[in-house]
């Protein structure tokens, strides 16, 4: 998250030439946009996966409460001009976690000869 911050702040430093008090503001609603989205395909996933392992444990509530906070970010977004900008954010978000899933995966095999 530490990145992601510091990546969406850059790119609103760089492209926008926002300063402080509002590269804080957009920053905190850009930065959690990003987060409620990709938590928007992850739990969904999760609670599949957990379904189909019959896990004791839901994700459930989880999902309700994500859906409430990005609809929340949205509408501070449209009373902003950094509405136009989400498709850049999520874009840098994905890179980001391309980067994550690629060193789990490259971890794979240093874990498995732990456990």
């Amino acid at each position: 998250m530490y990145r992601l911050n510091l990546e969406i702040s850059r790119y609103l430093i760089n492209q926008h030439g926002l300063q402080a008090r509002e590269l804080k503001e957009l920053g905190y609603l850009l930065v959690t946009y990003a987060i409620e989205v990709r938590a928007e395909m992850l739990y969904p996933l999760y609670q599949t996966l957990l379904d189909e392992a019959r896990a004791p444990v839901s994700v459930i509530s989880i999902i309700r409460e994500e859906k409430q906070h990005l609809a929340e970010m949205v509408h501070e977004l449209k009373k902003t001009r950094a509405m136009e900008w989400t498709g850049d954010v999520c874009d840098l978000e994905q890179s980001l976690f391309e980067q994550w899933r690629e060193r789990i995966i490259s971890s794979l095999p240093l874990i498995a000869e732990r456990i």
